[in-house]
């Protein structure tokens, strides 16, 4: 029962998703060259997943991120608590680092331990036990069902696995609000395995409900636990030059956050690093986060229906908090804004705006050019949206383009894999998997040998084949572009696309939003019918330039309907809205980057059959000046048809049609009553969906 429950939830609603993906694959081919159907549909099921889960709560989110997930019988994981003492020391060590950041951190960290919901610093040990795991895919070889071989195994080896004096502390990612040990059990045990290593892994407390600088007290906690052990912890003192920090996304640029905490707060740095798909550049400033639409990370931040996890007024507070600058500071003087915008300053549940630029949450913006720490390993996807910044973060730690920084330049290898997502290593199965695991256990094989790479930057590309090439010199960026990629970083403009609501809009300032009502002499918007029924061409002018656009078309019920069927993608991304008609179309276009953009633009907006019966109209949008400067553009209201009349409840829809002209836009008896029936089956199957998605 309980699987037909699941099938009905979480299967029957992406059939037309899964039918979609089929035909486009074997009709437009993939997205990407190397993407077999089966690895299409993957990313097409995650997009889904990601998508819909914006209609769930942060915390629904979150406990569906940390489900159960077994581990393989050969691999022994021992549960652990690391005392609250080695926060305290971590939050020693770490508050002289934030003092400078301290008003624009927002909360008083140190004090998060009195809240009432505090939890503990769990994680768990784990390491294969090599014999079991040989005998048993020897068994497999043999043809051994699978059940039977576990039970043969088990007979036969019983003996444990002893420690080893290698360690990975394996930090996880999630955008710092989701995921835990059980999201990343099927590829941790892995990276253990290749290394010869045993391999601690943290839940590290998540935001919104506790957001930095929690999960970097946690990191530097666990390290310290590690370094500085109790008398009772069952394991001696590690050697630093037997630690390896690893971690993935956020916990890629946690990784990178922790090694930069504990340089500067002159702790014994380890051995070496890997970061997989780092997410070290919160600002979103470089254009791959908007360019690589492939992925299935969101271009925007990640959003989710309100709840109580975003009561940050909640959090301890200190007792005499600074009084906020003014918001108006940096407005330009002929528009003036009249009204502040509060509570929409943030652009990512980790950390508010004002702080996205500390390199301990941002290690991109190391002042010290992330020069001094151990030789780091990187894997980057080429089709993933944070790739830009993973590749400049790993040159400007080699210091390829730029060698001034005062402390030595780190060693660095790096890795793009042709074609892969974001954290690809997960899906396991495609060659440039194989190939990032080999390379990974090479590394973290090689620095515990104490055999560190002599080289200061070396580059490879991975093929679909998963065959790697030096690219260390044949694919070097131009210093134009390098150039062009730190004035970017520089602005710390956010580059992705934007979100639903005006309000919502406005978390992408990384200052206070000063104000959103419109300016009448800056900016319109105007429609005009291109001759069929349900097509107009809407031009967006201002007399300024911009850097982000925010339009959507609303009917009478404040429900936002119709699609965009031509705008300049280069420049524009559509939206997924919860209140559109449709959630799967180009209903809303929005884009923030940092490229200064023009008017006019010009798009292309049609009605949906669903939306016909409801004929008048709204355009609505927003410009973004600079992170300091929002406005909305004046609303523009039009009728559909030529000479269409406002609908009122008395006139019924087939006078309502009829009264479209004579011209090519009349609509016969036959064309009104198809229309309907059309319409009637669209909203029809619309419900269905809705009802077996809920």
């Amino acid at each position: 029962m309980e699987r037909a429950k699941t099938f009905v939830r979480e299967v029957l609603p992406r059939t037309p998703m899964v039918a979609g993906t089929i035909l486009s694959h074997y009709v437009h081919g993939p997205p990407a060259e190397s993407w077999d159907l089966k690895f299409h549909l993957i990313m097409s099921v995650i997009k889904d997943f990601i998508a819909r889960s914006s209609r769930n709560t942060i915390e629904q989110a979150q406990a569906a991120t940390d489900r159960t997930t077994p581990l393989p019988f050969f691999v022994e994981d021992t549960p652990v608590v690391i005392d609250e003492s080695f926060r305290k020391q971590a939050g020693d060590l770490l508050q002289p680092l934030l003092e400078p950041y301290a008003d624009a951190i927002g909360w008083d960290w140190r004090q998060d331990s009195t809240r009432e919901r505090y939890p503990s610093l769990a994680g768990e040990w784990q390491m294969v036990n090599k014999p079991k795991k040989e005998a048993y895919i020897a068994k497999k070889k043999e043809d051994v069902k699978k059940d039977q071989a576990k039970k043969q195994v088990e007979a036969e080896i019983q003996s444990k696995t002893v420690p080893s004096d290698h360690v990975i502390l394996y930090l996880h990612g999630g955008a710092y609000y989701l995921c835990s040990i059980n999201t990343h059990r099927p590829m941790t045990w892995k990276y253990a395995d290749g290394a010869n290593a045993r391999l601690l892994v943290v839940n590290y407390r998540l935001a919104p409900q506790h957001p930095f600088p929690a999960a970097l007290e946690d990191a530097v906690a666990s390290y310290l636990y590690l370094i500085r052990p109790p008398e009772d912890a069952g394991f001696a003192p590690v050697d630093p030059k037997n630690i390896v920090i690893m971690g993935d996304s956020a916990g890629g640029g946690l990784t990178a956050a922790t090694l930069l905490a504990i340089r500067d707060s002159g702790l014994p740095l380890p051995v070496g690093s890997v970061l997989l798909s780092p997410w070290v550049d919160l600002t979103h400033a470089l254009p791959s986060c908007y360019q690589n639409k492939n992925d299935y990370l969101p271009g925007a931040s990640f959003n989710h229906k309100p709840s109580d996890a975003t009561a940050y007024d909640l959090l301890p507070q200190k007792l005499n908090p600074p009084k906020p600058e003014d918001a108006n500071a940096s407005v330009p003087a002929k528009l003036e804004p009249s009204e502040k915008v509060a509570n929409l300053n943030r652009l990512h549940y980790y950390a508010p705006n004002d702080v996205l630029k500390c390199p301990y949450v941002s290690p991109l913006y190391d002042p010290k050019k992330l020069h001094g720490l151990p030789p780091l390993l990187f894997q980057i996807g080429d089709a993933e949206r944070l790739r830009d910044e993973g590749i400049c973060a790993a040159c400007t730690a080699a210091g390829v383009f730029d060698s001034s920084s005062e402390t030595d330049a780190t060693s660095v290898t790096m890795y793009v894999f042709n074609d892969m997502p974001h954290v690809f290593q997960m899906f396991v199965y495609p060659p440039q998997c194989k190939n990032s695991y080999k390379a990974i256990a090479s590394f973290m094989q090689s620095i515990y040998q104490h055999s560190p790479p002599t080289h200061t930057f070396k580059a490879y590309r991975v093929d679909a084949k998963g065959e790697s090439h030096d690219i260390t010199s044949s694919e070097r960026m131009s210093q134009e572009q390098w150039n062009d990629w730190q004035s970017l970083i520089e602005a710390g403009y956010a580059s992705a696309p934007g979100t639903c609501l005006v309000e919502e809009m406005a978390r992408f300032g990384h200052q206070a939003a000063p104000g959103l009502e419109p300016c009448t002499d800056c900016f319109s918007i105007h429609a005009a019918h291109q001759g069929g029924m349900l097509e107009y061409d809407i031009t967006v002018t201002g007399n300024q330039d911009f850097r982000g656009l925010l339009l959507y078309v609303q009917d009478a019920r404040d429900i936002t309907v119709g699609e965009f069927t031509k705008y300049e993608e280069a420049l524009f991304a559509p939206v997924e809205c919860e209140n559109a008609v449709a959630f799967d179309i180009p209903s809303t276009l929005g884009q923030v980057d940092g490229l200064s953009k023009k008017f006019p633009q010009a798009f292309v907006w049609k009605a949906d059959l669903q939306s016909v019966p409801y004929s008048n109209f709204t355009v609505k949008g927003m410009v973004v000046l600079d992170y300091a400067t929002y406005y909305t553009i004046p609303e523009f209201s039009f009728t559909l048809g030529t000479d269409m009349p406002s609908r009122s409840d008395d006139v019924p829809f087939d006078s309502h049609l009829a009264h479209m002209g004579d011209d090519e836009d009349h609509v016969s008896t036959t064309k009104t009553t198809t229309a309907l029936n059309a319409i009637t089956v669209l909203a029809s199957n619309q419900l269905f969906f809705r009802i077996l998605a809920v």
